[in-house]
């Protein structure tokens, strides 16, 4: 899961990934604790969940997967 926090329509892997799976969960719901930066943009920003069904890799922000799913939401952060 990846939020763009600052807002530059980039997703960066470095410094907007927020959660990160790298086996099968044992269950069907994922929940995970998300803290929002102290800079973060105060507006709408995009958040990208992305599974990727392969042995060859895991998810990324921008791969083109062949069997997969990749859904973006719109966040409203407010300070």
């Amino acid at each position: 899961v990846w939020i763009d926090w600052n807002n530059d329509k980039v997703f960066d892997e470095e410094t907007e990934t927020v959660f990160t799976v790298r086996s099968k969960p044992s269950t069907r719901t994922v929940t995970a604790a998300i803290t929002v930066p102290p800079d973060a943009a105060t507006r709408k920003v995009r958040m990208r969940i992305a599974m990727r069904y392969s042995s060859d890799g895991y998810a990324t922000p921008t791969l083109v997967y062949r069997s997969g799913e990749v859904e973006d939401y719109t966040l409203k952060i407010k300070k």
